[in-house]
């Protein structure tokens, strides 16, 4: 099956420079970034990062309203899908506004800005609830249901591991009075309480950043970024036509070419370094594959 061996040259592009970080994090760093909090570019992508993943949910929602009014007629059901499908819309709405008021894209923190959020959300709805038709998949709700639990546990672990293994921002790095006795490379995330505390009171007394310039590694824009190579393939799975199917691997490349991109503006904007925006990715990669290995290739 052709969709198992998309991930390969993706892997090992991701892994080498996974290793090229695990080296030189502190030089890539120090010779690309800047300060992201004034550097539009990178503002922009720590908004738009989460975008095809909210889509998805938003378009996810729409389908579980089509799907709840021509096929399930008990009450639980409906009640349950209803539940589910407002949740998708709600996530959609949720990564948009958080992603737009964080302090890593334009720190806008108001919570009318999550109505932003709408205006993917109900686009994605519409889609979601019209392109149901073409969408001939007999175990269709099972199917969307694997695949937002796919992207969950992505989404739930990257989150775990930065709790787990701390480590300082770039940013914070180059800022604070000796900075540098902060740096730790990935592999050996060895702050202590003390620490953390430290660079969390200096990060409060800068009221332009957030309260976690601890959580560095692992990259999760990078993470919810490499989501749109998983999402771009599954789709024309699911859709009935051979000659979209022909481009799903092209469609898998350009999710892949969109989670570089990415990377490298949180690189650029110096929230995070190269190993962990690629370790995010190489995470990322792996659940996708066995998702794909699980349930993906049955729909061929």
């Amino acid at each position: 099956m052709k969709n198992r061996w998309y991930f390969l040259p993706a892997a090992i592009i991701v892994l080498t420079l996974l290793l090229v970080g695990t080296f030189l994090d502190l030089e890539v760093s120090q010779a690309l970034a800047t300060d992201h909090l004034q550097n539009l570019f990178t503002k922009i992508f720590a908004f738009v990062a989460c975008f095809p993943l909210a889509f998805m949910s938003a378009v996810t929602s729409g389908i579980i309203v089509k799907l709840l009014l021509k096929q399930y007629q008990i009450v639980w059901q409906r009640i349950l899908l209803g539940f589910f499908s407002a949740l998708c819309f709600a996530i959609c709405v949720w990564l948009v506004g958080s992603n737009l008021t964080s302090y890593h894209a334009f720190c806008l923190d108001h919570p009318a800005w999550y109505l932003i959020g709408l205006l993917l959300a109900v686009p994605g709805f519409l889609v979601g609830y019209f392109v149901y038709q073409k969408i001939t998949h007999p175990h269709l709700l099972r199917q969307i249901i694997f695949v937002m639990i796919t992207l969950a546990f992505v989404a739930g672990a990257i989150e775990v591991i930065k709790m787990l293994a701390p480590r300082v921002r770039f940013t914070a790095v180059i800022q604070m009075e000796d900075g540098l006795k902060y740096y730790r490379p990935w592999w050996n995330p060895s702050l202590t309480s003390e620490e953390i505390q430290i660079v969390r009171e200096w990060a409060k007394a800068n009221p332009l950043l957030g309260g976690e310039e601890h959580k560095s590694f692992p990259s999760g824009h990078s993470a919810v970024a490499m989501a749109s190579a998983f999402i771009l393939m599954y789709l024309p799975l699911l859709i009935n036509s051979q000659k979209l199917r022909r481009y799903q691997g092209v469609c898998f490349y350009l999710g892949c070419a969109y989670f570089l991109l990415c990377a490298f503006s949180r690189i650029y904007g110096g929230a995070h370094y190269l190993s962990d925006t690629m370790f995010a990715g190489l995470f990322a990669l792996m659940v996708y594959f066995i998702a794909n290995e699980i349930y993906l290739r049955k729909l061929e």
